[in-house]
């Protein structure tokens, strides 16, 4: 776990500020002064967040928030939420919902976008002139996910079948999501589950790297991919808090959209991400989104019985936290 530079956003230039956008519709309500600390991956879905602190979105919800880049995803954010190191968490999908199977009683209060259609910002990648193309393809073979049981790993096995291959057949490699082209010229295996900007990278290296598959478009669409969470104790006991993180998020959204392919977003992305303006311009950044789409939460949950991580279906429905 490392530190995010929690203040940095507060250093930017004020190009950012002069492009914000009015209150609108979405007029901070008063909250009560409070503070929430925050886990995040420094990836562009958390962008809104990051829009919000550097808006000062947050600060007219008179609440300070905190932010913690944790990068072991919703294996390492849950069990320190539930354990009282932060307020709020940035996990995915498979992850919160196994953590509620389990008897964690975690409230969903914020979505993020949906799967796109492709070009995306995840997809499966081989090496060029390898000649896999379906997951019969893949057998016998190693495929690199950035954890074993989270949502890379259950899209890569659903696609798998999906193409004509047993997933029982395939080796899945836990590998941090930066070593994965690596490992591919490497040859230590023949596909990874790749995410921008390092999928971005490898794309631009067409000498070295190609699609094998679009997979999250294909056998994932419209499926939850992650979600911003809270314990139901933090909901009981601070509940203002809680919806003004939410409505504060919100506008962070509306940033996001009205400066989505300009100047200031590639700035606020480069903030937290370390990732070079320059590069940040090739990228496919969908619009934000903090809507909840329960839904799609059926196909998550299918997919996750079929791959034996859930031993009986949940109503996660009811874990979401509706903030008007």
């Amino acid at each position: 776990m490392t530190l995010s530079r929690r203040h940095a956003l507060t250093t930017m230039t004020g190009t950012i500020a002069l492009t914000a956008t009015p209150f609108g519709a979405l007029r901070a309500q008063t909250a009560p002064n409070g503070t929430l600390r925050v886990a995040v991956l420094s990836i562009f879905d958390v962008a809104p967040c990051f829009a919000a602190l550097a808006q000062g979105y947050f600060t007219d919800e008179h609440l300070t928030v905190t932010t913690t880049n944790v990068s072991g995803g919703g294996a390492a954010m849950i069990p320190a939420l539930a354990g009282g190191d932060f307020d709020i968490a940035y996990s995915n999908a498979p992850s919160v919902a196994l953590a509620v199977a389990r008897g964690i009683n975690l409230r969903i209060i914020v979505g993020s976008p949906p799967v796109t259609p492709p070009p995306a910002t995840v997809a499966l990648v081989k090496r060029a002139g390898d000649l896999i193309s379906t997951g019969k393809d893949l057998e016998g073979k190693a495929l690199a996910v950035n954890a074993l049981g989270n949502v890379q790993w259950m899209v890569a096995r659903a696609w798998v079948k999906a193409t004509g291959g047993d997933p029982d057949k395939v080796n899945y490699l836990e590998i941090p999501i930066p070593a994965m082209t690596e490992a591919l010229t490497a040859n230590r295996i023949a596909a990874a589950m790749l995410i921008d900007p390092f999928l971005t990278i490898a794309l631009g290296q067409p000498q070295k790297y190609a699609i094998l598959s679009w997979a999250f478009s294909e056998v994932y669409a419209g499926a939850p991919i992650a979600f911003w969470v809270c314990t139901d104790q933090l909901v009981q006991t601070k509940a203002p808090l809680v919806q003004a993180f939410v409505r504060g998020y919100r506008r962070g959204v509306v940033w996001v959209n009205a400066n989505r392919g300009k100047e200031p977003f590639f700035a606020l992305l480069a903030s937290y991400t370390n990732v070079q303006p320059d590069l940040i311009r090739k990228l496919t950044v969908p619009p934000a989104s903090a809507a909840i789409d329960t839904a799609h939460f059926g196909i998550m949950l299918n997919m996750m019985l079929e791959n034996k991580l859930l031993t009986k279906n949940i109503d996660l429905a009811a874990q979401v936290y509706n903030v008007s």
